[in-house]
């Protein structure tokens, strides 16, 4: 396809418009408003960013909001814009991640990105704030396609307003928002069962969590993603066992992975913009029968264990593999560390999920801790 035919399906997208098939999904300040050709698409579209980015459209899209739209079209033909595109182009790859891989087009402000994988389209005009996912079924690949755009551009604007990503689990407990940050296997998901199963707490984000500053401190979203638990965790929990095996299609042979969507028949909640007050670094040492307690005050202490969870270009889900302008993630450091009142504890051991719990519970809630704050 020429650039003039794909010009032309971008503007065909430009005008969709129809109000039964349209959200507004938020982050912080950041808006993307979706419209899609078919409410069978806009339905399951919703479904995967409603629990994290709400769906509540309004009146006017605000300034600087996004229109993205969705669409199945005949005109699109992947065979001859791959003909078009200079050779195939690795569009991320990282270590332990899989590598994506598409045909690439850019013209003017536009950039077209072809999934090699889906066979889809994705079009990106920087300057008019408008994208697309066209594609020629109604699939799954095409629903994946553009709640990972729309991620990915929320994500973006969030970043140039000076917000950024961490890995971890992060919930509301009673009033308190809390941040579990650590490496792969530090018991992040634990925690964050332990929490949401025996103390009635809601889940913000599974793995990963969006932090921004605001005019009262920190405030996080969740990340739209599934809750990865392993067969031997399930089964520590009757009712989330019987739960998973209503669905054999939860479990992808390694791991049953829950999506956030599914947390309400649960009854489990989600919460979303939350205030951060706690964050918790753990770390996991099988040989340590009891849990040790650290809190960090000194910056190069909280730095060092920052470094590890935050993510970097390499990683596939990030932005700018379409073409969205990505922001250095240092401001991470600056804004966490220089939040009056914010804690952080380093946890570190292995003793039981009880103990877990309730020491977890002491640090978040207990008034010795609460005057242990960090003033840089």
């Amino acid at each position: 396809m020429d650039r003039r035919e794909l010009a032309s399906l971008l503007e065909q997208c430009g005008s969709l418009e129809h109000p039964a098939h349209s959200a507004d999904y938020r982050l912080a300040a950041c808006t993307v408003r979706l419209h899609c050709s078919a409410p069978e698409l806009f339905q399951e579209i919703h479904d995967v960013l409603s629990p994290t980015f709400g769906g509540e459209r309004a009146a006017e899209l605000p300034a600087g909001g996004w229109r993205f739209a969705v669409m199945v079209s005949d005109a699109w033909d992947f065979e001859r814009f791959a003909q078009a595109a200079e050779g195939e182009t690795v569009i991320a790859q990282s270590t332990g991640y899989r590598t994506l891989r598409g045909k690439v087009l850019e013209d003017a402000t536009v950039r077209y990105v072809a999934n090699t994988e889906s066979g889809n389209l994705i079009a990106v005009d920087n300057v008019r704030k408008l994208a697309a996912a066209i594609g020629r079924k109604p699939d799954s690949s095409l629903i994946l396609d553009a709640s990972a755009t729309i991620r990915n551009i929320l994500r973006s604007e969030l970043e140039r307003r000076g917000g950024f990503v961490l890995h971890s689990s992060s919930l509301r407990v009673k009033d308190k928002g809390v941040a579990i940050i650590g490496e792969k296997g530090a018991g992040k998901s634990t925690l964050l069962m332990e929490w949401l199963m025996n103390a009635g707490a809601a889940c913000v984000g599974p793995d990963r969590t969006f932090f921004w500053k605001d005019r009262q401190g920190i405030r996080f979203s969740g990340w739209p993603s599934e809750i990865r638990l392993k067969a031997e965790t399930v089964a520590e929990y009757p009712g989330l066992q019987a739960f998973v095996h209503q669905d054999p299609a939860l479990w992808n042979g390694e791991k049953y992975e829950i999506p956030l969507q599914r947390l309400s028949s649960w009854h489990v909640p989600v919460a979303r913009e939350v205030p951060l007050h706690v964050v918790i670094f753990k770390q996991y040492v099988p040989d340590m029968p009891d849990f040790q307690v650290e809190p960090l005050h000194r910056r190069e202490d909280m730095i060092r264990e920052l470094k590890s969870s935050l993510y970097t270009p390499e990683d596939p889900n990030y932005p700018n593999w379409i073409g969205v302008p990505n922001q250095s993630e240092e401001k991470a450091e600056d804004t966490l560390l220089h939040t009056p009142g914010l804690r952080f504890i380093k946890l570190t051991g292995g003793g039981s999920r009880e103990r877990l719990l309730n020491l977890a519970q002491e640090l978040v809630f207990d008034e010795a801790y609460e005057q242990r704050t960090y003033y840089p």
